[in-house]
């Protein structure tokens, strides 16, 4: 399989045992219905609901370390980071 270097593009994980829930009372998409080898669409939005990201998130399988990870543009992945 060919890869494709994406350098605009940033990845974050999201993982631990409260994951599912602290995503899916974060962004748009339904994070409780997600399987491993699955993906979604979805948005992260303001208080008021305006986009401020895009991106897809996908649920690692357990047997590798679970969690996770969403792709979006790499000026957006800082916002996923804690301070």
């Amino acid at each position: 399989m060919k890869a494709a270097l994406l350098p605009d593009r940033g990845v974050v994980k999201v993982a631990g045992d409260g994951a599912r829930s602290f995503l899916h009372g974060l962004v748009t998409a339904d994070i409780l219905e997600l399987t491993p080898g699955t993906a979604r669409f979805c948005a992260l939005l303001t208080p008021q609901g305006k986009i401020i990201a895009d991106f897809i998130v996908a649920e690692a399988p357990a047997g590798n370390a679970g969690g996770f990870s969403s792709m979006c543009s790499g000026r957006f992945a800082p916002l996923w980071l804690p301070n």
